[in-house]
């Protein structure tokens, strides 16, 4: 990904988890598929996504919950 391309799908998957709560992987993969479509557009597999979704929790701006979800870190635990 570009920096353009993950600055965009970052703020597009934060905004998506702030509002839904925790969604399933696939379930991010196949809304940033719906709904990214201008330029650039999302055409990533979801394995290049869940490799984006670690950086990002890593960076713990996100973490897993329930084993297969994920949502925003809030700090102060």
């Amino acid at each position: 990904m570009t920096i353009y391309e993950v600055c965009d799908a970052q703020k597009f998957i934060m905004g998506m988890l702030t509002n839904f709560g925790s969604m399933e992987q696939e379930r991010i993969h196949n809304t940033l598929k719906t709904f990214c479509v201008a330029d650039p557009c999302y055409d990533k597999s979801l394995q290049q996504l869940q490799s984006f979704l670690a950086g990002l929790i890593s960076e713990e701006k996100l973490e897993f919950r329930d084993a297969i979800k994920l949502s925003v870190m809030r700090s102060g635990g």
